[in-house]
């Protein structure tokens, strides 16, 4: 049923208010509202680490992949099939270098180290991923710097077999630009260090 407060206009079905009084004063009705507010100014859609494109990468043992990246006290570049040895059946992409070995020495102090540099751009890097470094049968635990900052260790995993493994470690802050990465050994050197090196990376990246 409609109503109409006034008159109706002849048959036209039209509701005139020519002769409405105050009556129509007196009503009221209630009704529930939800009032929902959404930011849409810098909104942002994060994605598994995975999925993200990296920022920088960096391909070790190979050497047009090295170039700009600023290697510091490395072993010699092991490159498929002229390493001899296992090593987990060599990294995937066919080359690696390590914190200790051939070219670089095992027990002179200062070379259970090497570092490489980065570059974000204009972006900022939230993580370092070192994609594939050696798990092997012992002493190949090691820790993370980014530019002299501590960021992280790996413990060895005693498994009995070598193993390439992916580790993800968190940047202590946000980076821009050109920063270096430090890996150091934290085990002794083996007494087979200086034949077949130690503590073996193959490839990184940034995001």
């Amino acid at each position: 049923m409609t109503y109409c407060y006034g008159e109706w206009v002849g048959n036209s079905g039209q509701c005139s208010g020519a002769t409405l009084g105050n009556e129509s004063q007196s009503d009221s009705f209630t009704a529930d509202l939800t009032i929902t507010a959404l930011q849409k100014r810098n909104q942002f859609t994060t994605c598994p680490v995975g999925e993200m494109k990296p920022l920088d990468t960096i391909d070790i043992g190979n050497t047009t992949s090295e170039t700009g990246h600023n290697l510091l006290d490395w072993s010699n570049a092991w490159v498929k099939p002229g390493w001899g040895g296992n090593y987990g059946g060599g990294s995937s992409d066919g080359s690696f270098r390590l914190l200790m070995g051939k070219g670089d020495g095992c027990v002179v102090p200062g070379d259970s180290w090497a570092s490489f540099t980065m570059d974000a751009g204009t972006k900022y890097a939230t993580q370092l991923t070192l994609e594939q470094h050696l798990d092997g049968s012992q002493t190949d635990s090691f820790n993370v710097y980014i530019d002299d900052v501590y960021a992280g260790h790996f413990t060895h995993v005693p498994s009995g077999q070598e193993l390439w493994r992916t580790t993800t470690f968190t940047l202590p802050g946000a980076k821009t630009g050109v920063f270096t990465v430090k890996l150091v050994a934290t085990e002794p050197a083996a007494s087979w260090c200086a034949e077949w090196g130690q503590v073996a990376f193959s490839s990184a990246s940034i995001r």
